[in-house]
């Protein structure tokens, strides 16, 4: 197992399918365990995880998913680090009004995060 470790998970309640956004892919620290999905069908829920890969090193990343709505195209963009020192840190953000989002969890060495979406 690695020093360090995190379990991303995304649960699509938006109503629409969330597409990867390749282009907005950026593993800052680690290597890809798992990659994350090309799309998440609405009710359904992606995961992937991103692992150290050095002595004394943590894992970090982030990433967008987009979706339709109404006349546009929407953007979710994705954040986690888990260093080796210091605190883990998340964030989740969307583009449009109309949506609950978040996170539960990501404590620990080897971490397991849980980010939503949901229509309000």
């Amino acid at each position: 197992m690695s020093a360090r470790s995190t379990v991303v998970k995304l649960q699509n309640n938006s109503g629409s399918t969330l597409f990867l956004d390749s282009a907005s892919i950026n593993l800052l620290h680690g290597e890809w365990k798992t990659y994350p999905p090309e799309k998440i069908p609405n009710g359904q829920t992606g995961e992937w995880e991103s692992d150290s890969d050095g002595f004394m090193t943590g894992t970090e990343g982030k990433l967008q998913y987009q979706f339709a709505d109404g006349g546009g195209i929407e953007n979710l963009r994705l954040y986690w680090d888990n260093p080796y020192y210091g605190s883990n840190g998340y964030s989740i953000t969307v583009s449009a009004a109309g949506y609950k989002v978040g996170y539960d969890g990501g404590s620990g060495d080897n971490a397991t995060v849980t980010f939503y979406i949901k229509q309000v």
